[in-house]
């Protein structure tokens, strides 16, 4: 039984990992840091990044604040017929320790 709010999942998918992480970041408001004000009127729903091989976003509070809004972050490993993505979800580190 999972007392955490956080999960891993694994993916394997046919499309090439640049197409995968070209998908990703096509949805992005890019950024590195999370939480600043900046994106509130993006019509994007997301902030993140995409770097290399790995990805990590979380979604836009467009009104308010919400600092337990989960964090997902992923990598993408090309395999011999397509790629394998290893996703994890969840809070800050300093969330999990409450």
């Amino acid at each position: 039984m999972n007392f955490l709010p956080l999960e891993n999942i694994e993916l394997q998918s046919n499309r090439q990992k640049e197409e995968i992480l070209n998908a990703v970041s096509g949805k992005l408001e890019h950024t590195k840091i999370f939480g600043l004000a900046f994106h509130k009127d993006s019509w994007k729903q997301y902030e993140g990044f995409t770097d290399q091989n790995r990805f990590k976003f979380r979604r836009i509070l467009k009104t308010g604040m919400n600092s337990f809004i989960p964090i997902v972050q992923g990598d993408v490993r090309p395999i011999d017929d397509g790629s394998l993505i290893n996703i994890k979800s969840g809070f800050i580190d300093l969330h999990i320790c409450f």
